[in-house]
């Protein structure tokens, strides 16, 4: 399903004045005019339909305007799982100008974007400004043999830039489309910041610019509401040094700590024994001070294939973001190599 947008500037021909300020005043590669514009809805005409809202919609240079909502569907899911869809703005580059059409691109099982999008080819003859290159805007579930959507489990994709730059991001799983180092992004309560690693690595750097809070384990190994741990160990400064940790109903809990040349590593490993946990900010150990970073920093969390943010506060608090955890479930902690305070 597609639907041509009614006005497109930026491609090749005349740009007028009144054309100008939106097609160049615009310091991001992806943006949407407003909160309202091109907001999808479940509903209208036909089975498994979106409507899409009137708006403008910016990206690779090329603002498209569509002036009275429309309607898309999607196609059957045959399948046994959800399927994810994705709704893009495709732009289309030809030697005499081009065409903006909001386009519904059939996904699969992961809640990512469908394998059809294309984001961009920085090199050669292909992608933004030679051929085609699109701009994500939802995530559609598609349920098996469902004929309708869900309003409430659409992901929006869209991204909002201010006149003095920077980026507003409903969803998390914008992230996806704008990957390039320096870009800044804020998504609720935190800021995402693409940076590089000390190995070249390109990655996402968090902070939360709300509390830090939520529930702890208490003595049998229960959620409870405070902001005092349950347990902290702190050792003595050592080149490498591994220790094991008590919490109720964990076995098997150790720790490794590497300080090496300015960086250091940390590593936790457990089993969750009794009872099922959800929605736990944990906080597990507090690294000596000469491990301490001068400000959080992020690595991750597994338990089982799933995964979840960790971090080390300025103060050498490690924390495990909201998780879950079934009894007899293996978890883990890495924080890779980070600047030492």
């Amino acid at each position: 399903m597609a639907a041509l947008a009614d006005v497109v500037r930026g491609f090749k021909g005349q740009v007028s004045a009144a054309d100008t300020p939106d097609v160049f005043g615009r310091g991001c590669r992806y943006a949407v005019g407003g909160a309202g514009d091109l907001k999808v809805t479940a509903g209208g005409a036909g089975d498994r339909a979106i409507t899409v809202a009137a708006g403008k919609a910016w990206g690779d240079g090329v603002l498209a305007k569509h002036s009275a909502s429309t309607v898309l569907n999607a196609g059957a899911n045959g399948g046994s799982t959800v399927r994810w869809d994705t709704l893009v703005e495709r732009r289309v580059w030809t030697s005499s100008g081009g065409t903006a059409t909001l386009t519904l691109l059939q996904g699969g099982s992961a809640q990512a974007l469908a394998s059809g999008v294309v984001l961009r080819n920085p090199t050669g003859s292909t992608g933004a400004g030679f051929t085609t290159a699109d701009q994500p805007l939802y995530l559609v579930p598609v349920a098996p043999g469902a004929a309708t959507i869900v309003t409430a489990n659409l992901i929006d994709l869209r991204l909002w830039s201010g006149e003095g730059g920077g980026l507003w991001g409903a969803h998390v799983k914008a992230r996806d489309y704008v990957t390039s180092p320096g870009t800044v992004v804020r998504i609720g309560d935190e800021l995402h910041t693409r940076v590089v690693d000390g190995t070249g690595t390109p990655q996402w750097d968090v902070k939360d610019l709300g509390a830090i809070g939520g529930a702890r384990f208490d003595s049998s190994g229960a959620m409870t509401a405070g902001l005092v741990p349950l347990a902290r160990v702190e050792v003595d400064e050592t080149d490498w040094i591994s220790a094991s940790l008590t919490i109720p109903n964990y076995s098997g809990l150790t720790w490794s700590r590497k300080r090496k040349n300015g960086c250091g590593w940390v590593k936790l490993v457990g089993k969750r024994q009794t009872g099922q946990i959800s929605g736990v900010d944990s906080s597990f150990l507090t690294v000596p001070a000469s491990m301490k970073p001068s400000e959080r920093v992020y690595g991750e969390a597994w338990v089982g294939s799933t995964s979840f943010r960790a971090y080390i506060e300025g103060d050498g608090v490690l924390h495990v973001e909201p998780f879950t955890i079934e009894a007899g479930q293996n978890f883990q902690v890495y924080i890779p190599c980070y600047p030492i305070g």
